[in-house]
Protein backbone atom coordinates (compact mmCIF):
# COMPACT_ATOMS: atom_id res chain seq x y z
CA UNK A 1 0.00 0.00 0.00
CA UNK A 2 1.15 3.17 -1.10
CA UNK A 3 2.63 6.02 2.03
CA UNK A 4 -0.04 7.67 3.25
CA UNK A 5 -3.00 5.68 1.74
CA UNK A 6 -5.66 4.72 4.21
CA UNK A 7 -7.18 1.22 3.72
CA UNK A 8 -10.99 0.33 4.63
CA UNK A 9 -11.08 -3.40 6.18
CA UNK A 10 -12.11 -6.05 3.49
CA UNK A 11 -14.39 -8.97 3.71
CA UNK A 12 -13.60 -12.65 1.90
CA UNK A 13 -16.00 -13.69 0.37
CA UNK A 14 -18.10 -17.33 -0.05
CA UNK A 15 -19.24 -18.49 -3.06
CA UNK A 16 -23.15 -17.98 -3.28
CA UNK A 17 -23.24 -15.53 -0.50
CA UNK A 18 -25.52 -11.96 -1.30
CA UNK A 19 -24.40 -7.99 0.13
CA UNK A 20 -27.36 -8.88 2.53
CA UNK A 21 -25.53 -11.71 3.91
CA UNK A 22 -22.67 -10.01 4.49
CA UNK A 23 -24.39 -6.68 5.90
CA UNK A 24 -26.24 -9.03 8.39
CA UNK A 25 -22.94 -10.59 9.61
CA UNK A 26 -21.41 -7.74 10.51
CA UNK A 27 -23.93 -5.63 11.47
CA UNK A 28 -23.71 -2.68 9.14
CA UNK A 29 -26.43 -1.80 6.20
CA UNK A 30 -26.68 -2.90 2.50
CA UNK A 31 -26.58 0.76 1.39
CA UNK A 32 -23.81 1.55 3.44
CA UNK A 33 -22.42 -1.73 2.03
CA UNK A 34 -23.17 -1.10 -1.70
CA UNK A 35 -21.49 2.92 -1.62
CA UNK A 36 -18.07 1.63 -0.76
CA UNK A 37 -18.30 -1.11 -3.41
CA UNK A 38 -20.07 0.55 -6.70
CA UNK A 39 -19.03 -3.07 -8.61
CA UNK A 40 -21.41 -4.95 -6.26
CA UNK A 41 -25.90 -5.09 -7.00
CA UNK A 42 -28.37 -5.51 -4.43
CA UNK A 43 -29.46 -8.54 -6.02
CA UNK A 44 -25.50 -10.30 -6.51
CA UNK A 45 -24.35 -13.82 -5.85
CA UNK A 46 -20.75 -13.31 -4.90
CA UNK A 47 -18.15 -15.63 -6.02
CA UNK A 48 -15.43 -16.99 -3.68
CA UNK A 49 -12.66 -15.29 -2.29
CA UNK A 50 -13.56 -11.87 -3.91
CA UNK A 51 -12.96 -9.45 -1.61
CA UNK A 52 -15.70 -6.29 -0.66
CA UNK A 53 -15.13 -2.89 1.41
CA UNK A 54 -15.95 -2.85 4.44
CA UNK A 55 -18.39 -0.18 5.70
CA UNK A 56 -17.11 0.49 9.46
CA UNK A 57 -20.11 2.25 12.15
CA UNK A 58 -18.95 5.40 12.89
CA UNK A 59 -22.21 7.16 14.79
CA UNK A 60 -21.33 10.26 12.74
CA UNK A 61 -24.32 12.50 11.82
CA UNK A 62 -24.96 15.45 9.35
CA UNK A 63 -25.03 16.34 5.76
CA UNK A 64 -22.59 16.38 3.15
CA UNK A 65 -22.21 18.37 0.06
CA UNK A 66 -19.57 17.76 -2.55
CA UNK A 67 -18.81 17.32 -6.31
CA UNK A 68 -19.23 14.12 -7.58
CA UNK A 69 -19.40 11.97 -10.63
CA UNK A 70 -21.08 8.86 -9.72
CA UNK A 71 -23.65 9.20 -12.34
CA UNK A 72 -21.39 10.70 -14.84
CA UNK A 73 -19.57 14.33 -15.32
CA UNK A 74 -19.30 16.23 -12.07
CA UNK A 75 -22.57 17.29 -10.45
CA UNK A 76 -24.18 18.18 -6.45
CA UNK A 77 -24.03 15.55 -4.35
CA UNK A 78 -25.94 15.30 -1.48
CA UNK A 79 -24.32 12.62 1.30
CA UNK A 80 -25.93 11.51 4.68
CA UNK A 81 -23.25 10.40 7.15
CA UNK A 82 -25.41 8.71 9.30
CA UNK A 83 -27.64 6.62 6.98
CA UNK A 84 -24.83 6.37 4.03
CA UNK A 85 -27.47 7.88 1.85
CA UNK A 86 -26.67 10.05 -1.81
CA UNK A 87 -28.85 12.44 -3.93
CA UNK A 88 -27.44 13.71 -6.70
CA UNK A 89 -29.02 17.34 -7.64
CA UNK A 90 -29.58 18.00 -10.83
CA UNK A 91 -30.86 21.75 -11.44
CA UNK A 92 -27.03 23.19 -11.31
CA UNK A 93 -24.32 22.08 -13.56
CA UNK A 94 -21.25 21.58 -12.04
CA UNK A 95 -17.49 21.55 -13.34
CA UNK A 96 -14.40 19.65 -10.91
CA UNK A 97 -14.00 23.42 -9.93
CA UNK A 98 -17.10 23.80 -7.87
CA UNK A 99 -17.50 24.26 -4.38
CA UNK A 100 -20.53 23.55 -2.78
CA UNK A 101 -21.33 24.97 0.54
CA UNK A 102 -24.45 23.48 2.96
CA UNK A 103 -25.98 26.32 4.68
CA UNK A 104 -26.18 26.70 8.61
CA UNK A 105 -30.14 25.65 8.33
CA UNK A 106 -29.31 22.50 5.89
CA UNK A 107 -32.30 24.03 3.25
CA UNK A 108 -29.74 25.20 0.38
CA UNK A 109 -26.25 24.72 -0.76
CA UNK A 110 -24.49 27.75 -2.95
CA UNK A 111 -22.25 26.65 -5.63
CA UNK A 112 -20.17 27.85 -8.58
CA UNK A 113 -21.64 26.32 -11.69
CA UNK A 114 -19.98 25.30 -14.66
CA UNK A 115 -21.03 28.72 -16.14
CA UNK A 116 -19.27 30.44 -13.60
CA UNK A 117 -22.11 32.04 -11.27
CA UNK A 118 -23.12 31.38 -8.02
CA UNK A 119 -26.36 29.36 -7.70
CA UNK A 120 -28.70 28.72 -4.82
CA UNK A 121 -29.93 25.48 -4.98
CA UNK A 122 -32.94 24.09 -2.65
CA UNK A 123 -31.86 20.79 -1.46
CA UNK A 124 -35.56 19.43 -0.90
CA UNK A 125 -37.01 20.68 -4.22
CA UNK A 126 -33.89 20.34 -6.26
CA UNK A 127 -34.59 23.84 -8.06
CA UNK A 128 -31.98 26.49 -8.20
CA UNK A 129 -31.58 30.45 -8.94
CA UNK A 130 -28.36 32.65 -9.74
CA UNK A 131 -27.38 35.55 -7.99
CA UNK A 132 -24.00 36.62 -9.74
CA UNK A 133 -22.93 37.32 -13.58
CA UNK A 134 -20.58 34.55 -14.58
CA UNK A 135 -17.04 34.78 -12.31
CA UNK A 136 -13.89 33.72 -14.29
CA UNK A 137 -11.59 31.37 -11.91
CA UNK A 138 -12.13 29.63 -8.83
CA UNK A 139 -15.14 31.00 -5.99
CA UNK A 140 -16.10 29.44 -2.89
CA UNK A 141 -19.51 30.82 -1.44
CA UNK A 142 -19.59 31.09 2.29
CA UNK A 143 -23.04 32.07 3.96
CA UNK A 144 -23.76 33.95 7.00
CA UNK A 145 -24.89 32.57 9.92
CA UNK A 146 -28.52 33.47 9.84
CA UNK A 147 -28.48 31.76 5.74
CA UNK A 148 -29.35 35.60 4.80
CA UNK A 149 -26.27 36.65 3.46
CA UNK A 150 -23.62 34.79 1.04
CA UNK A 151 -20.07 36.12 1.07
CA UNK A 152 -17.19 35.42 -2.19
CA UNK A 153 -13.58 36.74 -3.05
CA UNK A 154 -13.40 38.00 -7.00
CA UNK A 155 -10.57 40.06 -8.55
CA UNK A 156 -9.43 40.57 -4.96
CA UNK A 157 -12.25 42.00 -3.64
CA UNK A 158 -14.60 40.89 -0.95
CA UNK A 159 -18.63 40.87 -2.18
CA UNK A 160 -21.36 39.95 0.27
CA UNK A 161 -24.58 39.36 -1.32
CA UNK A 162 -28.29 38.97 0.07
CA UNK A 163 -29.47 35.87 -1.01
CA UNK A 164 -32.96 36.52 -1.55
CA UNK A 165 -32.21 40.02 -2.94
CA UNK A 166 -28.70 40.21 -5.23
CA UNK A 167 -28.71 43.44 -5.57
CA UNK A 168 -28.31 44.11 -2.37
CA UNK A 169 -25.11 43.77 -0.80
CA UNK A 170 -21.58 45.17 -0.37
CA UNK A 171 -17.66 45.68 -1.88
CA UNK A 172 -14.85 45.77 -0.30
CA UNK A 173 -10.80 45.07 -1.16
CA UNK A 174 -9.56 42.25 0.40
CA UNK A 175 -8.49 38.74 0.86
CA UNK A 176 -8.99 35.22 2.84
CA UNK A 177 -12.75 36.74 3.91
CA UNK A 178 -15.02 34.81 6.57
CA UNK A 179 -17.55 35.40 8.74
CA UNK A 180 -17.25 35.81 12.38
CA UNK A 181 -18.95 35.26 15.44
CA UNK A 182 -23.37 35.83 14.70
CA UNK A 183 -22.37 36.15 11.45
CA UNK A 184 -23.17 40.25 11.33
CA UNK A 185 -19.13 40.89 10.90
CA UNK A 186 -16.82 39.97 8.02
CA UNK A 187 -13.20 39.25 8.86
CA UNK A 188 -10.70 39.51 6.00
CA UNK A 189 -7.09 40.48 5.60
CA UNK A 190 -6.28 43.84 3.68
CA UNK A 191 -2.14 44.98 2.83
CA UNK A 192 -0.74 43.25 5.57
CA UNK A 193 -3.72 43.97 8.70
CA UNK A 194 -7.02 41.82 9.68
CA UNK A 195 -9.82 44.05 9.68
CA UNK A 196 -13.04 43.57 11.11
CA UNK A 197 -16.03 44.74 8.97
CA UNK A 198 -19.54 45.17 10.93
CA UNK A 199 -22.00 44.45 8.03
CA UNK A 200 -25.07 46.84 9.68
CA UNK A 201 -23.33 49.85 10.18
CA UNK A 202 -19.84 49.52 8.05
CA UNK A 203 -17.76 50.00 10.84
CA UNK A 204 -14.29 48.81 10.64
CA UNK A 205 -11.73 47.72 12.93
CA UNK A 206 -8.01 46.21 12.86
CA UNK A 207 -7.05 43.62 14.46
CA UNK A 208 -2.62 44.03 13.98
CA UNK A 209 -0.90 46.56 15.78
CA UNK A 210 1.37 46.47 12.53
CA UNK A 211 0.94 44.86 9.15
CA UNK A 212 2.58 41.50 8.93
CA UNK A 213 2.89 38.81 6.27
CA UNK A 214 -0.16 37.04 6.39
CA UNK A 215 -1.41 34.18 4.19
CA UNK A 216 -4.34 32.47 5.66
CA UNK A 217 -7.30 33.71 8.24
CA UNK A 218 -10.00 31.60 9.65
CA UNK A 219 -12.67 32.51 12.31
CA UNK A 220 -14.81 30.79 15.04
CA UNK A 221 -18.12 30.80 13.60
CA UNK A 222 -20.03 31.29 16.81
CA UNK A 223 -17.26 32.32 19.37
CA UNK A 224 -14.60 35.29 19.21
CA UNK A 225 -11.12 33.49 17.89
CA UNK A 226 -9.31 33.97 15.14
CA UNK A 227 -6.73 31.83 13.61
CA UNK A 228 -4.13 33.05 11.04
CA UNK A 229 -1.11 32.17 8.67
CA UNK A 230 1.92 34.49 8.70
CA UNK A 231 5.46 34.26 7.84
CA UNK A 232 7.71 34.82 10.25
CA UNK A 233 11.68 35.39 8.54
CA UNK A 234 11.87 31.62 6.71
CA UNK A 235 9.69 30.28 8.90
CA UNK A 236 5.40 29.76 8.97
CA UNK A 237 3.75 30.77 12.43
CA UNK A 238 0.02 29.53 13.42
CA UNK A 239 -1.65 32.21 15.55
CA UNK A 240 -4.53 32.40 17.16
CA UNK A 241 -6.15 35.82 19.22
CA UNK A 242 -8.82 35.80 21.19
CA UNK A 243 -10.78 39.17 19.31
CA UNK A 244 -12.11 40.38 23.01
CA UNK A 245 -9.42 40.05 25.12
CA UNK A 246 -6.70 40.07 22.59
CA UNK A 247 -4.30 37.76 24.21
CA UNK A 248 -2.99 35.16 21.50
CA UNK A 249 -1.20 32.35 20.70
CA UNK A 250 1.90 31.28 18.52
CA UNK A 251 3.24 28.20 17.04
CA UNK A 252 5.44 27.13 13.96
CA UNK A 253 3.91 24.88 11.47
CA UNK A 254 5.10 23.26 8.61
CA UNK A 255 5.89 25.64 5.58
CA UNK A 256 3.96 23.20 2.97
CA UNK A 257 0.89 24.30 4.90
CA UNK A 258 -2.82 25.12 2.68
CA UNK A 259 -3.12 28.51 3.32
CA UNK A 260 -6.99 27.86 2.47
CA UNK A 261 -7.48 24.88 4.40
CA UNK A 262 -7.61 26.62 7.98
CA UNK A 263 -10.65 25.63 9.74
CA UNK A 264 -11.86 26.23 13.07
CA UNK A 265 -14.58 23.54 14.64
CA UNK A 266 -17.92 25.01 15.25
CA UNK A 267 -17.35 24.95 18.98
CA UNK A 268 -14.55 27.14 18.66
CA UNK A 269 -12.42 24.58 20.18
CA UNK A 270 -9.99 23.30 17.86
CA UNK A 271 -8.14 24.15 14.44
CA UNK A 272 -7.90 22.12 11.48
CA UNK A 273 -5.29 22.49 8.10
CA UNK A 274 -3.59 20.34 5.82
CA UNK A 275 0.14 20.33 4.71
CA UNK A 276 1.50 19.07 2.05
CA UNK A 277 4.02 16.44 1.30
CA UNK A 278 6.10 14.03 -0.98
CA UNK A 279 4.60 13.72 -4.62
CA UNK A 280 3.31 10.27 -5.16
CA UNK A 281 1.58 8.39 -8.25
CA UNK A 282 -1.85 9.88 -7.92
CA UNK A 283 -1.50 12.78 -5.66
CA UNK A 284 0.55 13.81 -2.47
CA UNK A 285 0.70 12.53 0.84
CA UNK A 286 -0.96 15.49 3.21
CA UNK A 287 -1.11 15.78 6.68
CA UNK A 288 -4.03 16.38 8.41
CA UNK A 289 -3.56 18.07 11.40
CA UNK A 290 -5.94 18.97 14.11
CA UNK A 291 -4.55 20.82 17.27
CA UNK A 292 -6.14 22.17 20.02
CA UNK A 293 -4.86 26.03 21.01
CA UNK A 294 -2.48 26.72 23.04
CA UNK A 295 0.98 26.18 24.91
CA UNK A 296 -0.43 22.49 25.71
CA UNK A 297 -2.52 22.10 23.58
CA UNK A 298 -3.48 18.59 21.68
CA UNK A 299 -2.28 17.63 18.37
CA UNK A 300 -3.30 14.76 16.13
CA UNK A 301 -2.27 14.27 12.60
CA UNK A 302 -2.77 11.66 10.23
CA UNK A 303 -2.01 10.93 6.85
CA UNK A 304 -4.02 10.17 3.22
CA UNK A 305 -3.07 10.83 -0.05
CA UNK A 306 -4.78 13.89 -1.24
CA UNK A 307 -4.62 16.95 -4.06
CA UNK A 308 -4.52 20.35 -3.15
CA UNK A 309 -6.99 21.21 -6.05
CA UNK A 310 -9.59 18.98 -4.74
CA UNK A 311 -9.54 17.61 -0.37
CA UNK A 312 -11.32 20.13 0.95
CA UNK A 313 -11.23 20.16 4.65
CA UNK A 314 -14.60 20.47 6.74
CA UNK A 315 -15.53 19.83 10.42
CA UNK A 316 -18.72 17.79 11.35
CA UNK A 317 -21.49 20.45 12.85
CA UNK A 318 -21.06 18.40 16.29
CA UNK A 319 -16.80 19.21 16.15
CA UNK A 320 -16.14 15.67 16.40
CA UNK A 321 -14.31 14.86 13.23
CA UNK A 322 -13.29 16.91 10.04
CA UNK A 323 -13.97 15.61 6.62
CA UNK A 324 -11.41 15.72 3.22
CA UNK A 325 -11.57 14.52 0.08
CA UNK A 326 -8.49 11.55 -0.08
CA UNK A 327 -7.50 8.72 -2.79
CA UNK A 328 -9.36 5.47 -2.60
CA UNK A 329 -7.09 2.56 -1.99
CA UNK A 330 -5.76 0.56 -5.14
CA UNK A 331 -8.58 3.05 -7.33
CA UNK A 332 -7.20 6.23 -7.86
CA UNK A 333 -10.23 7.64 -7.63
CA UNK A 334 -11.36 10.20 -4.65
CA UNK A 335 -13.77 9.59 -1.97
CA UNK A 336 -14.39 11.37 1.50
CA UNK A 337 -12.94 9.83 4.06
CA UNK A 338 -14.27 11.27 8.49
CA UNK A 339 -11.10 11.84 10.73
CA UNK A 340 -11.96 11.74 14.15
CA UNK A 341 -9.45 12.62 16.53
CA UNK A 342 -8.32 9.57 19.07
CA UNK A 343 -10.83 7.44 17.13
CA UNK A 344 -9.14 7.09 13.62
CA UNK A 345 -10.28 7.43 10.51
CA UNK A 346 -13.40 6.14 8.07
CA UNK A 347 -13.84 6.04 4.32
CA UNK A 348 -17.61 7.33 3.68
CA UNK A 349 -17.69 7.40 -0.05
CA UNK A 350 -16.82 4.78 -2.68
CA UNK A 351 -19.35 5.20 -5.79
CA UNK A 352 -17.33 7.76 -8.40
CA UNK A 353 -15.60 10.39 -7.45
CA UNK A 354 -16.31 12.49 -4.89
CA UNK A 355 -14.52 15.82 -3.75
CA UNK A 356 -14.14 19.39 -1.85
CA UNK A 357 -16.84 17.79 1.13
CA UNK A 358 -18.59 20.47 2.94
CA UNK A 359 -20.25 19.12 6.38
CA UNK A 360 -23.00 20.60 7.94
CA UNK A 361 -26.14 19.54 9.41
CA UNK A 362 -28.75 17.26 7.95
CA UNK A 363 -29.84 18.40 4.89
CA UNK A 364 -33.27 19.26 3.30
Amino acid sequence: MPEGEYRSPGHRTRAGEGPGDIAAHYGVTATALLELNPWMSQEATLAEDGIVVLPVPHGLEGSMAAISDRHGGPGLLIYGVGDWSSKMLASAQCSWASVAVLSPDGRWVAVQGADGRIHIVDVRADSDRVITEPLAGFVSPKWSAGCDWIMYEHDGHVYVVDADSPSKGQTFPGHFAGWLGDGYRTIYTHMGDIIIRDMVDGTVASLRSEPEPIWGLAATAYGESVAYLASQGEDVVLCTVDVIAGNGWRVGVDRRVWPWSLAWAPNGKMIAYCAGGKQVDGGQVVRVVISRPGDDGEVYETEVIGDPRFSGLSWSPDSRAVAVAARIEGRGQYGVHAIEPGVGMFQLTGTGNCVFPDWGREAG
